[in-house]
């Protein structure tokens, strides 16, 4: 089959899913609705930068209701008013329990900002909660006579209004003012029946989405070639969520479309029909998504995302600049025995099934490197002397912090196999592709317990699909940095090396 071939602008109907795709950056004779809903910002804003002056006014307004009906409490029933200090250490601790609980509750998320129309629900919850637990702090601490159940209850009665006043201002400025437009928003490809796409893409008018592309629903078999055409495309926009309408789709096509989307770096979420109301739960945290059902989120949050990419540039650049002794004496080890080159390259994929080059120091015999891929076995004679020691210690993966340091490797991941492998085994073993979901590794699950080296059998490259889809399930920072540490001092790490 020929590979994809992604059109500039949408043709005509009547063929098929190339010309039914509408992509942002051409929507033919439809594209003057759509503009101004698709302007994009150069450097978006994280919703993040938005929610922590929300947060410091919600304090505010929280801590001054506090305050007032402390002072009014105090000159009606004792006829003089208290310390202001012993008011404002009420409205901290009001203030502290409230804003902790709304935080924890998920309340400062786009979601329930800008997506749900029943924020008042949920900051009602929030306030009662604050306060019923800075009574009981109040009771335990026995510091109750200075907020008496009247001065609380008095606080909670009018701090709900003042910060549903605030919040409704604040929210219309942001709106009004054109700052949500600086925010990012969350890409969205919306596949649908042909018939259903209009409405289906409607619903997703939201202030934080971008619709970046409309698909319609493949209904032939699943090896028509609409399916990888489809998944061609959505590998090539990079959406943060794909939202698939099943309306009119036969069951055997539309779990076929639902498997291979599955393979995404994205949350794939599944509606039932396009006029089913907004459901709140889009799994990159943004807003509100119409839909039935999320089938698969993404592997890692955006703040997981970053959190890792930071703990890699931080790791990687103290180990090149600690590694650098062993890493001259390596290349002149290779140079002085086989002469050059020093290092190997080699085309794998990596996150998103993107080619990448790989980095390594070469371990075989200069003329082998240079033929066709053949799989490195144990005591292999295409190995040098040289290149079995560094392999035995995994030295000659360490050319890849620069893989690393470059965006294309993290230090913990799937282990990027070689193009052949993939192509070899990705139709043999269900959810192979799905290592791909993320960034791929120096080190990883699959090789600190032994599953590494010659794959001949499809039972080995399964024991290790299954270590790798288990990292996905349960990834940590915490988990990274076990697996790193065990890279080094387990036996399990070094089998197989070859």
């Amino acid at each position: 089959m020929s590979a994809p071939r992604y059109p500039g602008r949408a043709e005509g109907g009547g063929r098929g899913l190339q010309g039914a795709l509408e992509l942002r950056s051409g929507l033919g004779p439809d594209r003057r609705r759509y503009e101004r809903r698709w302007e994009t910002v150069r450097w978006p804003v994280p919703w993040a930068v938005l929610a922590v002056p929300i947060v410091l006014l919600d304090g505010l307004a929280l801590g001054a209701a506090t305050i007032a009906v402390g002072e009014v409490h105090d000159r009606i029933a004792l006829g003089a008013a208290a310390e202001f200090k012993t008011h404002l250490s009420v409205a901290a601790l009001n203030v502290f329990l409230v804003l902790t609980i709304a935080t924890a509750a998920g309340r400062y998320r786009a979601s329930e900002l800008v997506g749900r129309a029943d924020r008042q629900g949920g900051l009602l919850f929030v306030l009662l909660a604050g306060f019923a637990s800075a009574a009981v702090v109040q009771f335990l601490t026995q510091t109750s006579a200075h907020a008496s159940a009247t001065v609380l209850a008095g606080s909670f009665v009018a701090a709900f209004p003042l910060l549903s006043l605030v919040r409704s201002l604040v929210m219309k400025g942001l709106r009004e003012s054109g700052v949500l437009r600086l925010v990012r928003k969350d890409k969205v490809l919306v596949v649908a029946a042909a018939d259903h796409l209009d409405r289906a893409a409607a619903l997703l008018d939201r202030p934080l989405l971008d619709v970046v592309g409309r698909a319609p629903l493949p209904l032939r078999t699943p090896g028509s070639g609409e399916l990888d055409y489809l998944l061609a495309i959505a590998r090539r926009i990079v959406p943060d969520t794909v939202v698939i309408h099943p309306a009119a789709a036969p069951r055997e096509v539309l779990v076929a479309v639902v498997s291979r989307l599955t393979e995404l770096p994205c949350a794939v979420l599944l509606g039932t029909d396009p006029d089913i109301a907004s459901v709140d739960g889009l799994a990159g945290g943004t807003v509100g998504l119409p839909l039935g059902a999320l089938i698969l989120g993404p592997p890692l949050t955006r703040a997981e995302r970053a959190a890792k990419r930071g703990l890699d540039v931080g790791l990687a650049s103290v180990a090149l600049l600690a590694c650098t002794p062993v890493l001259l004496l390596a290349s002149a080890m290779i140079w002085l025995e086989s002469g050059r080159p020093v290092f190997f390259r080699q085309t794998r994929y990596g996150f998103n099934r993107r080619p990448f080059q790989v980095w390594k120091f070469r371990t075989l015999l200069a003329d082998e490197s240079r033929q066709p891929f053949r799989q490195v076995t144990v005591r292999d004679e295409r190995v040098t002397s040289v290149g079995r020691l560094l392999r035995r210690t995994n030295i000659d993966e360490l050319p890849q912090l620069l893989n690393v340091l470059g965006g294309s490797m993290s230090l913990v991941g799937p282990r990027p196999h070689p193009v052949e492998l993939d192509d070899q085994f990705s139709p043999l073993i269900a959810h192979y592709a799905r290592r791909h979901k993320i960034r791929p590794g120096i080190t990883g699950w699959a090789q600190i317990n032994g599953h590494r080296g010659q794959t001949d059998t499809t039972e080995k490259m399964e024991q290790r699909i299954a270590h790798d889809l288990y990292y996905l399930s349960n990834w940590s920072l915490m988990f990274d940095l076990k697996i790193m540490l065990l890279t080094v001092v387990s036996a399990k790490s070094y089998n197989n090396a070859g």
